[in-house]
């Protein structure tokens, strides 16, 4: 066991806000490749490509040569040889027999879990109205499609925490993509997965090829009006790209967990929701705010003590270096540094954590005391854990029935209405010199008398 600290401490609220709130963005127009993964695309590609110029020549020839661009990438990119892009009903199937009853059982369970939320969400977000003349009337987008992240790794819960909202929502046509390992195969968590969904067909593909597929549609894979889920630097470049000419649900960058604590929290429990965030991937970013010494020293001994009983002790390390643990002297900064922050998962474990949510501006999700943790949120909890990251929930919310519906607007109004309203129309569209805008309104008046 060693005696380092492995997060790192900040005295003060001040000192932490000069790093913490610099916590660097992936930039989505300069982001540089390790140079061993840059020389493997020049001796593909024949030339120095940025990441941005590979996604954009990618999607160009998917528009151009559809399935046979998606297969070409996949084989170069994943080394993934491809004869069909179409998962058949045999492997969905054969995914059923490979697993076993009590993993199917928690995948459907999370599912039901997942679906029941956002059935209440829908039944509390009754938005149209139609008064005097105007109004809205909300529908749900027709086509989705879902980016199934991951190749080895397997990530069932990303799947129905993203499609689930869009079932619910009543959106028409849901699919989805998936990278797949070097055979063909995809993997059975992630096709069990996508049928409790209710994605109704499941194709292969990955990374910027996936997503410039659903964007202007293949051969065979459809043309869909929204793409929605997370992956990696490639996925979210080439989302970027695409967005205009289809609709995308977000960015997503690395994940985020701030934790709130007190005096009265219990620091094993709190090592471990820091230990937990840390294990997704050396990008992650976790934060504790307390307005404990003790509690901060309690925490970052027993993280040191614990971190190399986890299989990605590696990893957790090195994330462990993106955040750290900051002393403030009280709960209101300790709140105010938090709303800065935004983070994508807070956590609050203090003495009455409820008493502090109203004071919460910025957070995708807000885990409320030491029984419920974030984990919870990530797979059986009902909220999706899609969320707004990099500081986004200062302007953006979690994934939702909401993000997959759209208003419109609608106006139907009777002569009085128009009488009243249309001469301060006409003369506000001669003031913008639109005399035809004008000349709409007024023979519909003149009409009138």
């Amino acid at each position: 066991m060693s005696n380092k600290s492995y997060i790192k401490t900040f005295a003060s609220v001040e000192s932490a806000k000069k790093n913490l709130l610099q916590r660097q963005r992936i930039s989505l127009v300069d982001y540089k490749l390790p140079k061993e993964q840059q020389k493997k695309n020049k001796d593909i590609f024949k030339k120095n490509l940025t990441p941005f110029q590979l996604v954009s020549k990618i999607i160009g020839d998917v528009v151009k040569d559809g399935d046979n661009a998606v297969k070409k990438y996949c084989s170069i990119l994943d080394g993934a040889e491809l004869e069909s892009l179409l998962v058949s009903e045999t492997e969905i199937e054969a995914a059923f027999k490979d697993v076993s009853k009590s993993e199917i059982d928690a995948i459907q369970y999370m599912s039901e879990r997942i679906r029941n939320y956002h059935e209440i969400q829908l039944r509390n977000a009754d938005r149209e109205f139609f008064q005097n003349g105007f109004g809205i009337k909300v529908v749900p987008i027709e086509r989705v499609g879902v980016y199934m992240t991951g190749s080895i790794t397997a990530l069932p819960s990303s799947i129905i925490h993203t499609a689930t909202p869009a079932k619910v929502a009543g959106v028409g046509s849901i699919y989805g993509i998936t990278p797949t390992d070097p055979s063909g195969k995809v993997n059975p968590y992630k096709l069990i997965a996508a049928r409790f969904a209710g994605i109704e067909k499941i194709y292969k593909g990955s990374g910027a090829q996936a997503i410039a597929a659903f964007a202007f549609g293949t051969e065979s894979i459809p043309q869909v009006d929204k793409i929605a889920g997370p992956g990696n630097i490639f996925v979210a470049m080439a989302k970027q790209q695409v967005n205009g000419s289809v609709g995308i649900d977000a960015l997503y960058g690395p994940t985020e967990t701030l934790v709130i604590a007190d005096e009265f929290t219990d620091p094993q429990i709190c090592a471990a929701d820091i230990l937990h965030a840390a294990e997704h991937d050396a990008l992650a970013i976790p934060v504790l705010i307390t307005t404990s010494k003790e509690t901060a020293k309690a925490v970052s001994s027993i993280i040191t003590k614990r971190i190399d009983s986890f299989a990605r002790h590696e990893i957790i390390a090195q994330s462990l270096q993106n955040g750290g643990i900051v002393i403030a002297q009280d709960i209101n900064e300790a709140v105010s540094l938090s709303n800065l922050f935004g983070p994508e998962h807070l956590c609050i474990s203090t003495k009455n954590a409820s008493d502090i949510i109203p004071m919460i501006k910025n957070a995708g999700g807000i885990f409320v005391g030491e029984g419920t943790p974030e984990v919870i949120g990530d797979y059986t909890g009902g909220i999706s854990h899609v969320m707004p990251t990099g500081g986004a929930a200062r302007f953006s919310s979690p994934l939702s029935i909401y993000d997959f519906q759209k208003i419109i607007s609608i106006a139907n109004i009777k002569e009085l209405d128009l009488a009243k309203l249309g001469p301060y129309a006409s003369q506000i569209a001669k003031m913008e010199g639109l005399d035809a805008h004008a000349n709409s309104i007024d023979v519909r008046l003149e009409r009138m008398q």
